[in-house]
């Protein structure tokens, strides 16, 4: 069975830059593209469960790639997509700061397209064993919550049966004694 394409979502303000990654990555990957960070937030709502990686433009006119992964921290629906910066200033503080922020690598401009093959299925293949596990870690705490719940049921009904079965025996005490006071005989 052919497993589908995964998808990029490239955000770059550069139409020539937007082309060179299209070309680069088209060939493995779905491409959505966008051209500023106010799109990209857009369509990171419209197609959430669709893109399974940004790669973002750190420096856009409008909202730059530093406002978008901003407002990145407080869109959950964005916080699972691992985003990849594109920036041509790769100083230590630019990276530092891109990082603090939550992005996951960085790719320099111009692009080496190996290496942004190489980086990029890393990376993907990294967000698919993380969420494998987290879907299985969350399978698990749902099966101890059932089997928690079983064992309180299976406790509750022993209970309940040790109740009756105590108050059986009393009662047949009970009517044993009333009958060793009272033998149906005498009446």
């Amino acid at each position: 069975m052919e497993q589908s394409k995964e998808t990029l979502l490239i955000v770059d303000d550069s139409r020539l830059q937007r082309a060179v990654l299209n070309e680069i990555f088209s060939p493995a990957f779905n491409i959505l593209e966008v051209s500023s960070g106010e799109e990209c937030l857009q369509m990171i709502k419209d197609k959430k469960n669709m893109i399974d990686l940004v790669l973002l433009d750190l420096v856009m006119q409008g909202m730059d790639g530093f406002d978008v992964l901003k407002h990145r921290q407080e869109m959950p629906e964005f916080k699972q997509i691992p985003v990849v910066v594109l920036t041509t200033t790769d100083t230590p503080e630019v990276q530092t700061k891109a990082f603090e922020l939550g992005a996951s690598d960085f790719l320099s401009k111009p692009t080496e397209p190996a290496i942004a093959r190489h980086r990029i299925d890393n990376i993907l293949k990294t967000n698919r064993r993380l969420n494998h596990i987290l879907q299985k870690q969350e399978a698990l705490r749902i099966k101890s919550e059932v089997d928690e719940m079983t064992h309180l049921l299976i406790a509750d009904l022993l209970i309940v049966f040790l109740f009756f079965f105590v108050a059986f025996n009393l009662c047949i005490q009970f009517f044993q004694n009333f009958r060793d006071f009272f033998p149906l005989d005498r009446l």
